[in-house]
């Protein structure tokens, strides 16, 4: 019995031993599949057009611009919403002097809200105070000679979204696809990712690339874009008639993981752009009761 006992022992543990090899194996192997996986996902180049794709199927984003000079300064945001139906929220603040102002206005494709949501006076500027108190966080329909030309979105759509170095929406699967098409035959960026710099911010990867954008590529692609949205600014520009400009380098930031555009600045000038929020909801509803444009003016007259 005890041979026979001994001898069972050796077969199960031999069995065990087997077992944690088969699992080790698996497990390795598990292993570098996910570490393949984790280099490919964040390989610039796939990065890089993951972001472009990614532009086109959102529900929304934030872009921030700002602006400085001696005394002076201007920041503005404007969020998107691509949902049913497309809005924007579009947050101001300008300063000068000590003194400051902060208004949002929000925008639908037949209407337009604005409101102030602070005011901030210079030292020594002898102002009504209740006065202001009584303008401040009223919404005001501000829509008179600001209509849209695109049936369906507002009119900064238009005035924005087109000037842009990446297409901006919640387009169809066949539209992004046809677009992504686009881009890549007629090399409307060219980046170079051997030399993207590597940075981390926020705890975030983020790849930063020099890109070179192609004039006429770049103008057939936003017009074909502008069909798709329903825009239609673009539709008598002729993309020859920018075949004498030189491309455009600009230097993108991108978090390569989210696969999502952070900053644009544009070479040779103090001109830069953040996005951020992706997918956030505008913050803003449809004012139920909003007074009018002038006894908004009235109300901020009477503070001074």
């Amino acid at each position: 019995m005890a041979d026979t006992y001994t001898s069972g022992s050796d077969f199960f543990r031999k069995q065990l031993s087997a077992l944690w090899v088969a699992v080790g194996v698996v497990v390795l192997a598990a292993g570098l599949v996910f570490s393949w996986w984790q280099n490919a996902s964040i390989n610039p180049q796939a990065v890089f057009w993951g972001m472009v794709s990614q532009s086109m199927s959102t529900p929304g984003f934030t872009l921030g611009e700002s602006q400085a000079s001696a005394g002076s300064g201007a920041q503005g945001l404007v969020q998107f919403g691509f949902g049913p139906t497309k809005e924007a929220r579009v947050i101001t603040t300008l300063a000068q002097n000590g003194a400051a102002v902060k208004t949002q206005t929000l925008e639908t494709p037949t209407r337009s809200y604005t409101q102030y949501v602070s005011i901030t006076p210079s030292a020594g500027a002898h102002l009504n105070k209740l006065a202001f108190a009584n303008a401040l966080g009223v919404w005001a329909d501000t829509s008179a000679g600001n209509a849209s030309p695109d049936k369906g979105l507002p009119a900064i759509f238009n005035q924005v979204l087109l000037s842009l170095p990446l297409p901006f929406g919640n387009l169809t699967s066949a539209q992004r696809s046809n677009l992504l098409q686009l881009i890549q035959q007629s090399t409307v960026y060219v980046a170079g990712f051997a030399n993207v710099k590597k940075q981390t911010s926020g705890g975030r990867l983020q790849y930063v690339y020099t890109v070179q954008v192609e004039p006429v590529a770049y103008v057939r692609l936003m017009q074909q874009y502008a069909d798709d949205m329903g825009m239609h600014e673009l539709d008598k520009v002729d993309p020859e008639s920018y075949v004498s400009q030189q491309a455009t380098t600009l230097t993108w930031t991108v978090d390569a993981r989210a696969r999502q555009l952070v900053a644009v600045k544009y070479a040779g000038t103090n001109e830069s752009e953040t996005y951020s929020s992706y997918g956030v909801p505008i913050g803003a509803a449809v004012p139920a009761h909003p007074i009018s444009a002038s006894e908004l003016d009235s109300r901020l007259t009477q503070a001074l």
